[in-house]
């Protein structure tokens, strides 16, 4: 696999992609505690694909895979972080 791919931070330190989980635990805690798992989706997408440039499987699945479960709900589709 070689060496992950980083990204340059605001102020300029490298960063990598901080795995599906904590990905998505960061992405939910940035809006509050909620989003729609299409906006989730898209979000943790971005950045994965930021320190992973080329990367070309089916990355929504991996994130959709990654949301625990406990984290959705049959009466909406807002991905809700549980603390």
């Amino acid at each position: 696999h070689g060496t992950p791919a980083v990204k340059q931070g605001a102020k300029g330190k490298a960063r990598d992609f901080p795995g599906w989980k904590r990905a998505i635990d960061e992405e939910l805690e940035g809006a509050g505690g909620a989003l729609p798992w299409k906006k989730l989706c898209r979000q943790v997408k971005h950045r994965y694909c930021e320190t992973n440039p080329g990367v070309a499987d089916d990355i929504e699945s991996r994130v959709l895979s990654a949301v625990p479960e406990e984290y959705c709900s049959h009466e909406h589709t807002l991905v809700t972080l549980v603390r």
